[in-house]
């Protein structure tokens, strides 16, 4: 398959990802201050084009390795491991934890699986030590200073709810997951 600067190889979100339906939990601020900044960043990756760019980024180095040809089920795998990677990697440097210990935390949170995209029908797949530390080499720093920077001018336009005021997508990095 070979690729214009019209086409995208990417394969349509719906086919990809299956959010679950989380609990309601009530009586805790600082819960609903976490959902709701994983909310706007989610708002803010999607608004921003930077999840997209990124998938067709990684489709094209994996379209040229592979000749020229992929099948919708290796884009489709493409696309899901570099949203996990990118939405790791956010939920990684926000906590600031270590490879093993946000693994544990994916495992028990509900939430943040369904922000890194890691529920598939009836389980979610969650990333070990390892695959964590592959996904923070996945991309270089040029790669993260343009996603630093795209997200900034999102705030700016004013797409991120809680940083209207300061017109910073950084705002929502100084606040630390509970």
């Amino acid at each position: 398959m070979t690729n214009s600067k019209n086409t995208s190889l990417r394969v349509k979100e719906q086919q990809l990802w299956f959010p679950i339906t989380l609990p309601i939990v009530q009586g805790n601020k600082d819960y609903q201050d976490h959902k709701e900044l994983l909310e706007n960043i989610h708002h803010l990756l999607d608004v921003s084009g930077i999840e997209s760019r990124l998938q067709e980024q990684e489709l094209q180095k994996a379209l040229v390795l592979a000749g020229g040809h992929l099948t919708v089920k290796d884009r489709a795998r493409i696309q899901l491991w570099t949203s996990r990677a990118l939405r790791c990697n956010v939920i990684r440097l926000l906590s600031g934890e270590s490879f093993r210990r946000l693994a544990f935390r994916l495992g028990e949170s509900p939430l943040l699986q369904n922000f890194c995209h890691l529920v598939e029908f009836d389980r979610a797949r969650i990333p070990g030590k390892s695959t964590l530390q592959a996904f923070s080499e996945l991309f270089d720093e040029k790669q993260i200073r343009d996603i630093i920077s795209a997200l900034n001018l999102s705030a700016q336009k004013g797409s991120f709810k809680s940083c209207k005021k300061t017109g910073s997508f950084n705002c929502a990095l100084g606040q630390h997951m509970p």
